[in-house]
Parts: C-alpha cells; sequence; structure tokens
C-alpha cells in the first residue's frame, strides 16, 4: 500500500495521498521514500513542471522507484 500510494502521488503530482497516510502504515514501511517524494513534490508544486514516474519495482520486499523531475 505505501509504495503503491508513492508511486501514485508522484505519479499525480498530488501530495494528498501522502499526507493521509497513517502513522502505522508509515511506520510499517519503514517510510524509506516518503521525505524526498514530499520534497520532489513540493519543488514542483513551486518550481512548476511535473513528475515522470520511470519505473517501479519490488522484487525483494523493498519498493524501488525511479521518477525525474520535467519541465
Amino acid at each position: 500500500m505505501f509504495d503503491r500510494t508513492v508511486v501514485e502521488a508522484l505519479g499525480n503530482t498530488d501530495p494528498g495521498p501522502l499526507m493521509n497516510l497513517t502513522p502505522n502504515t508509515i511506520e510499517e514501511a519503514g517510510e524509506c521514500g516518503l521525505k524526498p517524494a514530499l520534497a520532489m513534490l513540493g519543488l514542483v508544486s513551486k518550481l512548476g513542471g511535473g513528475i515522470e514516474v520511470l519505473s517501479y519495482e519490488g522484487p525483494f520486499g523493498v519498493g524501488y522507484c525511479n521518477a525525474v523531475w520535467t519541465n
């Protein structure tokens, strides 16, 4: 759930779903990637542009998302 929410928030450039995660969900995920994702979403909201999610995989129970800031 956590990984899917991060990828969707980045793809939609919408921090709302991340802000609505429960503390328990964040703790269970180890919150890995949450702060960088929020930082990227903040940059886009202030400086414009968009976010392109290049890939996501979770082969070992840990998710890896690659995204870039686009103009």
